[in-house]
């Protein structure tokens, strides 16, 4: 979740800027996944992160991803 946090804070100091070149990732997750299972996957990780769940306890839900 640093990336998350980084984002975050960089938003309090700078506008967000959209890069003027497209950006290629992994499908990987969203495939394997699925799209919704993945979406909210990633939602419960963000209000866990805000309610204060430890890192480490975070990193679990991430196991069985990679």
């Amino acid at each position: 979740m640093e990336d998350v946090e980084l984002s975050r804070r960089l938003a309090r100091i700078y506008a967000p800027a959209r890069p003027s070149a497209h950006v290629f990732t992994s499908a990987r997750r969203w495939t394997r996944r699925g799209i919704a299972r993945t979406q909210l996957r990633m939602w419960a990780l963000r209000i866990a992160w805000r309610l204060g769940v430890p890192p480490e306890t975070l990193a679990g839900f991430y196991a069985d991803v990679r």
